[in-house]
């Protein structure tokens, strides 16, 4: 009887998560679709080279001489059938066909990153919490904090300065070679090691003075046993809150790395798009980017109901 009642309620929220996401994903589509109609010109407007008859037809097959809620409307229609629509400045390119070319190397760069950043970031803040020496805590707070405090462009052109125009040991720009992927992966995972240290290392030092552990230590519990079955079970909840947003920001790579590195991912191709006012890229990036991040937002708070019994019978 609970087992089918849990199942029930689990039901009902994960029916109205999905309702949710859907909502959030409209108002988004609607914001990016609107805000963009708004910024002066069009993806025909400058130095192009266009007549204005040309110019005119082009506005027209693109459906960009008719009302922006017709605009909205057409879009929507594409969108419900699949079709993301063609680019309005590369000819003959499909919007879905552009992300499915960008999307392997962006959920690369992004995978390598959280590989490295989060066992690392696991394993410091473990550390940090059994050593007894204050200047190495202070030490890994000041790394961390220095790490929190600057931009990934500042990063990336340090590295850049530093291993690749410096000694000349990593090259500094695409990914034809296992040791171009260097650079960037490691550009890319200080932010998820930053996080994971700093939540990680706070929540252990919150959790360690709890009395169920002083009970299992009293009990003759081996302290690695109580540390990985206990502590660190506990200790995840927090960082779970923000795993959401940090690997969907992850995983489809950071704009300004892609940027900087000449990589051509989805990163570098929603700047280009913007640069060039291409509606429909803008839009298919940020749809796919606002999927993620809800997607993701749930399978995090599924793992901390799956981990802390009280969320499970609330």
């Amino acid at each position: 009887m609970m087992n089918d009642r849990a199942s029930t309620q689990f039901s009902t929220w994960f029916l109205r998560r999905l309702i949710e996401g859907t909502v959030t994903l409209f108002f988004v589509l609607l914001l990016t679709f609107f805000l963009l109609r708004l910024m002066p010109g069009n993806p025909f407007d400058g130095d192009k080279g266009l007549s204005p008859l040309v110019k005119q037809a082009l506005e027209a097959r693109f459906h960009l001489n008719e009302p922006m809620w017709m605009q909205f409307w057409l879009y929507l229609k594409g969108l419900f059938h699949g079709d993301l629509g063609p680019s309005l400045t590369q000819e003959g390119r499909l919007v879905g066909d552009m992300l499915r070319e960008s999307l392997p190397t962006s959920f690369g760069l992004g995978f390598f990153a959280l590989a490295l950043g989060v066992p690392l970031g696991v394993a410091t803040a473990v550390w940090g919490n059994e050593t007894p020496s204050k200047n190495v805590i202070g030490a890994l707070d000041s790394i961390a904090s220095l790490f929190l405090a600057s931009p990934s462009f500042l990063v990336a052109g340090v590295l850049i300065l530093s291993f690749s125009v410096g000694l000349g040991w990593l090259p500094a720009a695409t990914l034809t070679t296992p040791l171009h992927w260097i650079l960037p992966v490691v550009t890319l995972a200080i932010v998820p090691y930053t996080f994971t240290y700093l939540l990680l290392k706070q929540s252990l030092a919150d959790e360690s003075s709890a009395l169920y552990l002083q009970m299992k230590y009293a009990a003759g519990i081996p302290h690695t046993q109580v540390l990985m079955r206990h502590l660190l079970r506990n200790a995840w909840l927090p960082l779970l809150s923000l795993a959401g947003p940090l690997v969907a920001n992850v995983m489809t790579g950071s704009f300004a790395i892609e940027v900087l590195y000449a990589i051509p991912g989805l990163g570098r191709q929603f700047v280009s798009a913007i640069i060039n006012r291409d509606y429909t890229v803008v839009m298919g990036s940020t749809l796919l980017y606002a999927t993620l991040l809800l997607v993701m937002n749930l399978l995090a708070d599924m793992c901390i109901v799956g981990l802390d019994p009280r969320r499970r019978e609330a």
